[in-house]
């Protein structure tokens, strides 16, 4: 343990890795920066090890967290390190506490992927659990887990934790039939279980401070289309559902439905075509539930949902002002991917006064580098054609 003369922080507070090398001898196809050859990049567990001057230098990386209510001072320990046949080195370790305390939760809110775990990351790409030689559905989630666990301690978030936290629930089709506006024929919901849900978001959000969850991802193309209604259980996984986010739609079958179906939407041929009273009624109530389980464990202000690229202002526009309308699900942060400005500048009419997404959204910049579509700097700066 760290000690000064009246307090400690415990052992269990400290962390080693060692530093290891990736031999990069291929560079990826968006990394506009070229390299070959070792590479220091992962920090794995301390293990015994064969070193040599031949093999260069090996790190080490100590990571002290200082709990809460730690008092101010210098705390002191050192370091042993053993060599086989010859004395130990012992190293001093000294850590200064300083009289403050940053907040519980870091202010700054982040998405960096992990999305790509079952689902297929494009045309002969291989998904997470391709690479990991993953075949069942516990080991899919030790992965996952151990994955978002490191990030999580690290402060940057993937876009979900709570993407295989699996909800329990039943639902019934409108009892005189889809796409009928007939008084009372809305879905049913109902027999929701959130038990599972509610451990995981109790480590990653109470215990590790998450304070970013995507729980609904959308583009303005298919705002209206709803994604979330279970079927029964899978056998295998399902390895290419829109825009994921909840963990039915990896490990059950699925029925999408939407409004306003167009032939030439995104995923028309596996929509059902409803009426619009009933998708409003649909995203209420299914969203609205949510939110009465997060706001009982003071988790909604970390969950956000988040609006991807392509335009369709009708769409997106009508999606956020009915989200907006309920109590519940008003207090949902809606992000938008600004990857152009019309989020900005954009008025329904010319003679408005307001721009038409004020006070709906929340922006966020979105930087990609398997695009970088509008930045030339990017080409320029790497003397690299433009495509």
């Amino acid at each position: 343990s760290l000690v000064n003369v009246k307090h400690k922080i415990a052992v269990k507070n400290i962390t080693f890795r060692a530093l290891e090398y990736v031999n990069i001898q291929k560079s990826s196809y968006i990394t506009p920066v070229k390299f070959s050859g070792p590479i220091a990049d992962p920090l794995v567990e301390v293990e015994k090890k064969q070193i040599s001057p031949i093999t260069g230098n090996f790190g080490f990386w100590v990571t002290v967290t200082v709990p809460s209510g730690t008092p101010a001072g210098i705390y002191k320990s050192r370091i042993t390190l053993n060599f086989n046949g010859t004395q130990d080195i012992k190293i001093p370790l000294e850590v200064e506490v300083y009289d403050f305390e940053l907040p519980e939760f870091a202010s700054f809110q982040s998405s960096f992927g992990l999305q790509y775990v079952t689902k297929n990351c494009g045309e002969n790409r291989a998904n997470l659990m391709k690479y990991h030689g993953l075949q069942t559905k516990k080991e899919l989630k030790k992965i996952y887990n151990k994955y978002c666990q490191v990030m999580a301690e690290n402060k940057f978030y993937p876009k979900t934790v709570a993407l295989y936290s699996e909800i329990d629930m039943k639902w019934s089709p409108p009892p005189k039939g889809y796409n009928i506006d007939e008084p009372n024929n809305f879905f049913r919901l109902y027999d929701w279980d959130f038990s599972q849900f509610n451990k995981e978001m109790k480590y990653y959000i109470d215990q590790l401070k998450v304070n970013s969850v995507c729980l609904m991802h959308t583009n303005p193309k298919v705002a209206n289309m709803f994604k979330h209604l279970p079927g029964e259980k899978l056998e295998t996984f399902f390895d290419s559902p829109p825009h994921v986010t909840m963990a039915w739609q990896t490990f059950r079958e699925h029925t999408y439905v939407a409004w306003d179906k167009q032939k030439t939407d995104d995923f028309s041929s596996e929509t059902i075509e409803i009426t619009q009273k009933q998708f409003d009624r649909l995203l209420l109530d299914y969203y609205g539930t949510i939110v009465k389980n997060l706001d009982k464990h003071g988790w909604t202000d970390k969950f956000y949902i988040k609006i991807d690229e392509s335009d369709n202002d009708k769409r997106i526009l009508y999606l956020m002002r009915l989200l907006k309308s309920d109590p519940l699900t008003a207090k949902l942060k809606i992000v938008g991917c600004i990857q152009s400005l019309g989020y900005l500048d954009h008025k329904e009419h010319p003679d408005d006064q307001q721009y038409a997404f004020n006070g709906l959204l929340t922006y966020m910049p979105e930087n990609d580098e398997n695009y970088q579509r509008r930045e030339d700097y990017f080409w320029k700066d790497y003397d690299l054609p433009q495509g």
